[in-house]
This record gives structure tokens, sequence and C-alpha cells, in this order.
């Protein structure tokens, strides 16, 4: 039975699958699922599969720009089968996948061509409503964060802190909250120095190693990166470790795919070197964050970063990178030598590999969903 077989495939997608392989290898079934459903006549799980692709493309670290051009067409869909459930997941990612693009008027607001926060927000419609607003929270502390605004990062993780009960278990995204709560966690600590946000960061930092205590896959370089933030703060330990630390968080997010939090690993190694004065390792990971950030399609941030560390010039239109780094701010010559001296790192380059079949009417859907 193919709806049965749909149901099945969505249910391990997003509770079973992600334990043991990389997040991209979950969307190809999330697509058959979808086709299952429409195929037996099962709307709601067909839909429930979209909303799900939805937020597994994001968390998976593939590019923003795919992202966006399926959910337009998921929600077309919803639109033309009158399914209204999984439409405000649908849109909450869409949005945060175009503030971190640039396509937002207020890059830490969730408000745009997608959705108006205000009225997710203020919506009195109770139908699965906490659900809405926690993925909505979910969202909006990830832009906050690479937006660097503490003040929308910290208030998110307050909401997202009193409504914690209902996101336990074993979902795909619950590793990327409790990292974001950390770390925003931690920041807010070293701006405050309130006890109760180091006791909190701690709390899901250790809440993260109890899953990496059995061997999830995906875990591994947000622990890393956790215990070289918490490190950082200890008044002893010395830069030399933690860019062991870093490096190591750096090196299994790559394995893992997950291009942002390669990205993060590197803008954080970056930040903390530049703490400590050591412009040229500071500029050198803050570099690769950037162009890391420019893989992922986050063009907002790319720009955030730009503005904030380097003097920059366009450059070519048909160039995937948009800018030539021509020296980082503050800094009279910078090195250009790899944080690791592996060289040049290797792309991340779509396969023309065996796809599902396409979903009709909209064949276009998940033509991007391989990626080495």
């Amino acid at each position: 039975d193919k709806g049965c077989e749909g149901r099945t495939l969505v249910s391990n997608s997003l509770f079973v699958w992600h334990l043991r392989k990389p997040l991209t290898e979950q969307l190809d079934p999330l697509l058959k699922a979808h086709q299952y459903g429409m195929e037996s006549g099962d709307i709601h799980h067909a839909n429930l599969s979209a909303g799900a692709y939805t937020m597994l493309h994001f968390f998976a670290g593939l590019p923003l720009g795919h992202l966006e051009e399926d959910a337009e067409a998921f929600k077309s869909q919803l639109e033309l089968y009158e399914q209204a459930t999984q439409m405000p997941l649908i849109s909450i990612f869409h949005q945060g996948a175009m503030n971190l693009m640039g396509k937002s008027a207020n890059p830490v607001k969730l408000t745009g061509t997608a959705m108006d926060q205000d009225e997710y927000l203020n919506d009195p419609d109770d139908t699965n409503r906490k659900n809405r607003v926690q993925a909505l929270w979910l969202m909006l502390i990830q832009v906050a964060f690479y937006y660097e605004d503490l003040d929308v990062a910290s208030e998110t993780a307050e909401n997202l802190w009193r409504c914690r009960t209902s996101v336990e278990g074993v979902a795909f995204f619950i590793p990327a909250y409790l990292m974001f709560m950390s770390l925003v966690s931690l920041d807010v600590w070293k701006t405050t120095r309130q006890r109760k946000f180091k006791k909190q960061a701690r709390l899901h930092h250790k809440e993260l190693i109890k899953w990496e205590r059995h061997d999830v896959a995906n875990i591994e370089h947000r622990v890393k990166l956790l215990h070289a933030e918490h490190e950082q703060i200890k008044p002893r330990t010395k830069p030399k470790w933690l860019k062991i630390a870093y490096d190591e968080a750096i090196s299994d997010a790559r394995r893992s795919g997950i291009t942002q939090d390669e990205a993060l690993a590197n803008e954080r190694a970056g930040k903390y070197f530049l703490s400590v004065g050591d412009t040229e390792k500071g500029y050198s990971y803050l570099r690769r964050a950037t162009i890391l950030y420019a893989e992922w399609e986050a063009n907002g941030k790319v720009q955030h970063m730009v503005n904030k560390y380097f003097f920059a010039t366009p450059k070519t239109a048909s160039s995937s990178w948009p800018y030539n780094l021509v020296q980082p701010k503050h800094q009279s010559a910078a090195a250009e030598q790899s944080v690791y001296g592996m060289g040049i790192r290797r792309a991340r380059i779509p396969v023309n590999g065996v796809q599902t079949t396409p979903i009709a009417p909209l064949n276009t859907i998940g033509d991007h969903a391989n990626i080495v």
C-alpha cells in the first residue's frame, strides 16, 4: 500500500534515519513519501512530507536558493488542494531562508513575501498553534544568531526555554536547537555575567553529549564546537588548545556536509582569535566562514560578514562567489594560507545521479537533493 509506505517514510525520516545517516540522504525518501501520498489520495501525509522536507532541507545545509524554489512549489500545491496545516511550517523556513539570503527588509524578523511574523504570533487559531510558534522561534533564534543580534536571540531563547517540554524527543532538529540555545546562553553570559545563562549553556551542552554517547550521526561537530566555546571562557585555556578544538569541530562539520555548521565553527574560531589579538588566524578563519556562507547561498549573512570584517569589491556577475575579499579591516596584510594547510577545499557539487520520480504537477521539486 503506497499510502502506508509513504507514512512510514515520513516517520523514519523525522525520527529514525537521522540517528545513523547524513541528513541529505533523507530528502529523497521524503519526496517519495510525498509522491505516494498524492498517488494514494492521502493528501494529509503528502503535505506532511512536504513540511518535513522543507525543514530538513534547511538543516541539511543544502543551498538556500533551492529551498526557496521548492517551498514556493509546495505552497502552490497546498493552495491548489486547500490544505493549510503545513503552510505555516513551510512558510517559516521559506522566510528564514529568504532572510539569510538578504531578501527581507529586517533580517532578524520573519516578515517578508513568505509570511508576516506578527500575524503568525497573534493568530487566534489554536490549530497546531504551539507547534507553529515553536517552529517560528526555532528559525528566529538561528537567524538572529547568524546576524549577531543578541537581544532578539536571547529573547527568543527565553521563549524556547519556557516551552522546552514540547521540544523533547529524537526529531532531527533537536541537536541544532540544543547547539543554538547553548551558544546564545554563553554569549548572553559573557555580556551580563548572570549565572543562570551559564547554567543553561551547560545544560544544553550536556543534553547534546547524551546524544553523542549513543553514537548518533550529525552530532559530533556540534558537541566539539560547544566544547571549544565552553573551554574558551575558562581563564587558563591556551589559544593553541582552542585552535585544536575548533579545528576538530570544523573538520567534523565538513564531514557531516552541513555547510552552515562548518561556516559557523569557522566564524566562532575567527572571532575568538581576533579577541586574543591573533589577527592572522582570526581573519583566516573568518574568510573561510564567509566563503562557506556564500556556498550556502546565505548572501545576506555574507554581506554582514563583509561589512563587519572585510574590505571587498564585487566580482563578475557570472561568479558564484560575489566578492573579492581584498583585505581584512583593521589589518595591514592578511595571510592567505589555509587554516588547515590543505589548500582549497573541495567544493560540494550537484551529482547527476538517479532521482526520485517527479511529483506531478511539481516536477521540479527536489531535483537538487543529491549532494556529494
